[in-house]
């Protein structure tokens, strides 16, 4: 069965608050020449933003639900197997949703199209918008195919000899793609990544909420099992009651005898953990 990958997702960001939905994708059935990968590269979603290229915000997620929301309306109420006259089974919208990549022919990453959800595409797409790098950041490849295999190739410095090239390609008649090199995206991309962990180190948690068990704190838990800790310093802090008192009625439910099960509240002091007052 031959699939879709969604591998990353960076977008453009233009002068008007506008993203160009940059991707890499590639087919799960092509292969790099020479090695065991398969074959990917950075394009515009064209199929997304149609002739604009560029959309706002609340436009490209509406676009994303319409699309997904297409492949609903193909499957949902459909009989699971057509061919078996005595199949009555009908596929739900929550089916669908859960399984959108298996009816939409995509996969995100290394998941595979049957646990790839609607909900992934939509984390997929609004990641390219956080991730999103200015337009003078970066350089495109414009291009579109004369005859093949000739192409066209324009390469603007700015905006404004982008939209040119996109003009240019457009006004001769054809259809005009958009492309980051792999080097430059590597570079961004290493760039973002290397930013949002000095980003999460900035928001570093000074409070949270541990949970006691049978006179120690809870490290972490299994499926089974339960490891507890006599210290503060080594307990599991959760970032909201809510979540510690989910693990408090975990605990209540599954292990017999646990004694009093408690959340407590805690913040940092220097370099030590201590129970709130």
């Amino acid at each position: 069965m031959s699939y879709t990958i969604f591998y990353r997702s960076m977008f453009v960001k233009t002068s008007d608050n506008k993203f160009i939905p940059m991707i890499e994708s590639g087919d799960n059935n092509v292969w790099e020449a020479g090695s065991q990968r398969r074959a990917r590269d950075w394009h515009n979603c064209g199929w997304l933003t149609k002739e604009h290229y560029a959309l706002y915000e609340a436009e490209l997620m509406h676009g994303v639900e319409q699309i997904i929301d297409s492949v609903k309306e193909r499957y949902v109420g459909r009989l699971k197997d057509e061919y078996n006259k005595d199949c009555t089974e009908r596929w739900t919208e929550e089916e669908v949703e859960k399984q959108f990549g298996y009816f939409g022919g995509l996969a995100i990453g290394g998941n595979w199209t049957g646990k790839t959800s609607a909900q992934m595409v939509r984390n997929f797409f609004r990641k390219g918008i956080e991730r999103a790098v200015s337009i003078d950041e970066i350089r495109l490849d414009v291009s579109w195919c004369t005859e093949y295999p000739h192409y066209e190739h324009r390469y603007p410095n700015n905006e404004a000899e982008l939209l040119a090239a996109i003009k240019e390609g457009q006004d001769a008649g054809y259809r005009v793609w958009l492309g980051y090199s792999n080097w430059e995206a590597e570079r961004l991309w290493n760039l973002h990544q290397a930013q949002t962990k000095v980003h999460r180190a900035r928001k570093e948690r000074t409070v949270g909420y541990v949970v006691t068990f049978r006179g120690s704190y809870v490290r972490k838990m299994s499926s089974r099992r339960l490891w507890s800790y006599p210290y503060l310093q080594y307990a599991k802090r959760y970032t909201s009651r809510s979540t510690a008192e989910k693990v408090v009625e975990r605990i209540k439910r599954g292990w017999t005898d646990p004694g009093e099960v408690q959340v407590i509240a805690v913040r940092k002091n220097g370099d030590i953990w201590e129970k709130t007052a």
